[in-house]
C-alpha cells in the first residue's frame, strides 16, 4: 500500500478514459500547501474527509468545507485557498464535464442523462452541504481505488472502479445539493416573509426585502414565491387586511382610524383593497360580523 502521508494522488480524463473529469484525486496534506486563484471549466466538487479547508471567492466571500462536508463550485468561479493556502486535511475532488463533445465515454450514462446532469447541476449556486454515510463510503472506496492504482503493484481494476466510483459520487451530490436548494430556498423564503411580517403596518417593497436577503429583485420574488405561494406586495396586503379584519370586530373605533393604523394611505385606498381581498366593504364587514 503506497504510504499516504501528505499525499496527493490526481489523474486527468484522458488517463481515466473517461472525457467528462477534467482530473480527479484524493489529497492527505500534512502541512499547508499553496493554492493560487484559479477557476474551472466543469463544475467542481470537494469533499473533506478529516480536518477542513477554506476557500476565498473572487468575490471576496470565503466558505468553509468541514470534515462531513462537500463544496460545489460552478464553472467560471474563481477562487484559491484563504491566504493562498489549503490547510492541513484530507480530501477528494473532482472536475466534470458533462457537456464535452466526448463526455458518454467511460460512464453509464446516455446523452440524454448527462443532459440532465448538467441541466440539475447548472441550477445550484456555491454550496456547501453534509453529505450521508453512503458517501462517505463511496469516498472511502474511491481513496482506496486511487491508493492502489499509484501502488508498486498497481491494481489491474483501479481505473474501472474509480471511474464507477465518479459517477456514484456525481449522483449522490446532486441528490444532496438538491436537498439542500428545497431546505436553504425555504429558509430564506422564510427570512423574507418574517421581514414583511415585523413592518406590516409599514411600506415595504420588493427592493428593501432583496437587499435585506442580498439577492436580486427577481431571484427575492421567486424565493418569496415558493415560500408564500404569494408576492410580496400580495402577502403584505393580505396581512394588514387580516389585521383591519380582527380590529373592525372587535373595536368600535372609525372605519377611517384602523385603516391609518393598519398603514394604508387613505380610507378610500384601504376600502378598494379591503374589497378586493375579503369581498366586502370595511363596514359592511363590520355590520355582517355584528
Amino acid at each position: 500500500m503506497l504510504k499516504t502521508h501528505h499525499a496527493h494522488l490526481a489523474l486527468w480524463g484522458q488517463e481515466l478514459a473517461m472525457p467528462m473529469i477534467t482530473h480527479m484525486g484524493t489529497n492527505n496534506y500534512r502541512h499547508a500547501v499553496k493554492l493560487e486563484e484559479h477557476s474551472h471549466v466543469g463544475f467542481e466538487l470537494v469533499f473533506a474527509l478529516k480536518g477542513s479547508l477554506a476557500y476565498e471567492l473572487a468575490s471576496g466571500e470565503c466558505i468553509e468545507i468541514r470534515g462531513g462536508q462537500f463544496s460545489f463550485m460552478p464553472p467560471s468561479v474563481a477562487h484559491r485557498g484563504r491566504g493562498g493556502y489549503e490547510a492541513p486535511c484530507q480530501f477528494c475532488w473532482m472536475i466534470f464535464n458533462p457537456r464535452h463533445r466526448q463526455a458518454i465515454k467511460g460512464t453509464p450514462f446516455t446523452r440524454e442523462e448527462l443532459g440532465e446532469i448538467q441541466r440539475r447541476y447548472s441550477s445550484f449556486e456555491t454550496s456547501v452541504v453534509d453529505y450521508s454515510t453512503n458517501t462517505r463510503n463511496a469516498l472511502h472506496r474511491f481513496r482506496m481505488a486511487f491508493y492502489d492504482h499509484f501502488a508498486p503493484t498497481r491494481s489491474a481494476l483501479s481505473l474501472p472502479l474509480l471511474r464507477s466510483l465518479a459517477c456514484e459520487l456525481i449522483i449522490d451530490s446532486s441528490r444532496h445539493l438538491e436537498q439542500f436548494s428545497v431546505s436553504k430556498k425555504s429558509e430564506y423564503g422564510k427570512a423574507a416573509a418574517e421581514y414583511v411580517e415585523a413592518r406590516l403596518f409599514e411600506p415595504v417593497s420588493v427592493n428593501e426585502i432583496a437587499a435585506y436577503l442580498g439577492f436580486s429583485v427577481s431571484r427575492t420574488h421567486e424565493l418569496f414565491k415558493d415560500y408564500t405561494g404569494q408576492s410580496p406586495i400580495d402577502y403584505h396586503m393580505r396581512l394588514r387586511v387580516r389585521a383591519a379584519q380582527k380590529r373592525l370586530l372587535a373595536e368600535s373605533v372609525a372605519v377611517t382610524r384602523i385603516a391609518h393604523e393598519c398603514g394604508f394611505s387613505s380610507s378610500q385606498y384601504f376600502s378598494r383593497i379591503f374589497r378586493r381581498y375579503v369581498g366586502l366593504s370595511p363596514r359592511e364587514y363590520r355590520r355582517q360580523g355584528d
